[in-house]
């Protein structure tokens, strides 16, 4: 490994760009290299194949060398070492068989789907099976040179309604829904950068999978328009904005159908698709509450600690919700999506009624409390959770279980 000695940060950045501008395929290709079936090197939330991107590090520091092949490798061990020295994440590469389809559009889309006010492109590259059902788009707030690229920033621009085109490899894999406008929050799960990592996340409604070959879309898009660079080539780019109508009219003619009214909205991927946004309707509200109920289960599973945060527990997935501390009703859009202070795993055997109607709450000292004035069938049950510490609370979620104590276990005293 004598070649990657002299390599530089400065090299190794360029290298990294020029990924950004490519497809991964394209990138390793361009440097003749075949695809890694076990690793990914992630930077910048770029994924590329680690061999790929050192030979490309070395060609960028010594220009005039020849090229490094396969064959100027001979540790994987090594590779890797040297890849995280540069802030890289290896990853193990996940391999999904996907058969593709001769049928582009499964009869898991619902429709119509509702014409929207503004599409998106993604492009999402080993996540996108974690982040899709999750129902998450997320972006750091800076790179770790604290510059914000311009595809990060467009998250800002995403509104309810719009529609989301998830590129995944070579075909478009999915098709959402913005459900919410962006909050700064720390990283969801599902994505590389560490979990302290301060980003602004948006939520989707995701409507089905689907699989369509990207480039029915991407032929019919003009040089320099969204995911496309001027030469044309698909880029990198994490988010980009596309043409309405000519995006809708790719996708119609994959068999995606539409409802010709900007005044509708689909929320919901199981039963009636229209709603109208002209205000907050019961109906868009309650979809908006199932997304963000999936999502923060998701996220509080995706810890490991599969317990019950009030009677302590160990219980089936299945037996858990996911609950917000303060109530939905009286937060703002950034405290509910609040997952790591904000929510907590409770059980349906009792406590996740027993907490929302106000019969048991957490003191300031973190401690469950329990009313006293209850039928005893119910005074029984509470008085077995008298006195725990309750793991969710810490400094940053004492403000949410005050609110619920001074609102509504007070009011049940």
């Amino acid at each position: 490994m004598e070649h990657f000695t002299g390599i530089t940060d400065a090299a190794f950045r360029r290298a990294i760009d020029e990924a950004k501008s490519m497809t991964r395929d394209e990138f390793r290709k361009h440097y003749n290299f075949g695809k890694s079936t076990t690793y990914v090197a992630v930077n910048e939330g770029v994924a590329v194949d680690p061999k790929a991107l050192l030979a490309a590090a070395y060609h960028h520091q010594f220009p005039d060398s020849a090229r490094l092949t396969p064959a100027s490798f001979s540790s994987s061990a090594t590779t890797r070492s040297i890849l995280e020295g540069f802030n890289c994440k290896i990853l193990r590469e996940v391999v999904h068989d996907e058969p593709v389809s001769a049928t582009t559009v499964p009869p898991s889309i619902p429709g119509p789907l509702a014409v929207p006010p503004a599409a998106w492109w993604v492009n999402q590259s080993e996540n996108f099976h974690l982040v899709y059902p999750a129902g998450t788009l997320w972006a750091p707030v800076a790179d770790s040179r604290g510059t914000v690229p311009s595809h990060w920033a467009v998250i800002h621009e995403l509104r309810p309604g719009d529609l989301v085109i998830h590129r995944h490899n070579d075909q478009v894999r999915g098709l959402s829904t913005v459900i919410t406008t962006p909050v700064k929050t720390l990283r969801p799960s599902g994505y590389v950068d560490p979990l302290d990592t301060e980003g602004y996340l948006v939520l989707v409604n995701p409507v089905g999978y689907v699989n369509i070959p990207a480039r029915s879309l991407l032929e019919k898009l003009e040089k320099g328009t969204g995911p496309l660079n001027k030469n044309g080539k698909l880029s990198r780019k994490y988010i980009a904005p596309l043409p309405v109508e000519t995006t809708l009219q790719a996708l119609q003619d994959q068999g995606v159908a539409f409802v010709d009214s900007a005044e509708k909205l689909n929320t919901d991927a199981n039963i009636e698709k229209i709603f109208t946004i002209d205000g907050p309707t019961d109906r868009l509200v309650a979809a908006q509450s199932r997304v963000e109920q999936n999502f923060l289960r998701a996220q509080l599973l995706s810890k490991g600690d599969i317990t019950c945060a009030l009677c302590g527990r160990h219980l089936p997935a299945d037996l858990l919700v996911a609950g917000h501390i303060k109530k939905r009703s009286m937060m703002t859009e950034s405290e509910r999506l609040d997952f790591n202070h904000n929510s907590m795993l409770v059980c349906v055997l009792g406590c996740d009624s027993l907490f929302e109607k106000g019969y048991i709450s957490v003191d300031d000292r973190g401690l469950i409390r329990g009313t006293s004035e209850v039928p005893r069938a119910v005074h029984d049950v509470v008085s077995q959770l008298i006195d725990r510490p309750c793991p969710k609370f810490e400094s940053r979620s004492a403000g949410y279980f005050r609110w619920h104590w001074q609102n509504v276990f007070e009011s049940a005293l």
